[in-house]
């Protein structure tokens, strides 16, 4: 992919050279000139089209990035990746050819990709929601810690941070009247999520026997 590559990064220099940075404020029209000038390279075209017109704010992290000084370049660059990756769920493989495009688009050297890890690894540390997100679903079946009794059901820890309710209707034990002779502090519960609301923070889980 090597030829496409190149190809498209010098696609991309002639229409900056031609229209100015500030074309990809419109990414229609970039994706528009970009199909103009190379026509037959569908698929690469395609991995292009689908990250920018995802969401305009992409395009003007791009700009952002053009104008980046080099000491910023790595994290900014990092962040960038992350953001498709959290918000889209495009490939590695994907990610990593259009940062390579634009790269030598926009002169970018770029000698590896740890600061990508480094920066995931931050977020996530310092957001558990965002961990959390990357490896749970509708679904999931989790130990759980019991962190709490109430009288609407027991709270668990599923992750560090991130806590669940098992509704006293959900709860698996026959004698529901009195969670606390049931359940105790500490204990692990194996559990399936039942529902997440991320914008909330809230997650509903059912007991398995």
């Amino acid at each position: 992919m090597d030829y496409q590559k190149q190809e498209l990064s010098n696609a991309i220099i002639k229409i900056i050279e031609i229209r100015g940075i500030d074309i990809l404020k419109n990414p229609n029209v970039f994706c528009s000139l970009l199909d103009d000038i190379v026509p037959k390279l569908q698929r690469e075209r395609k991995i292009i089209r689908r990250i920018i017109l995802g969401n305009s704010g992409l395009c003007n992290e791009l700009i952002s990035l053009y104008y980046c000084s080099e000491s910023d370049l790595s994290m900014n660059i990092s962040k960038f990746v992350y953001n498709i990756k959290s918000e889209y769920g495009v490939s590695d493989e994907w990610i990593n050819f259009f940062i390579s495009v634009f790269a030598d688009a926009f002169g970018w050297c770029l000698d590896n990709t740890n600061g990508i890890q480094l920066f995931e690894n931050e977020i996530t540390n310092n957001d558990p929601w965002l961990a959390f997100k990357q490896k749970y679903q509708i679904g999931t079946i989790v130990d759980a810690t019991v962190i709490g009794l109430t009288r609407f059901g027991v709270v668990v820890e599923i992750i560090h941070g991130v806590d669940g309710l098992i509704h006293i209707s959900k709860l698996s034990k026959k004698d529901k009247n009195e969670i606390s002779d049931e359940y105790s502090i500490g204990d692990i519960i194996k559990a399936k999520i039942d529902s997440i609301d991320f914008e909330k923070k809230r997650v509903s889980l059912k007991e398995l026997i």
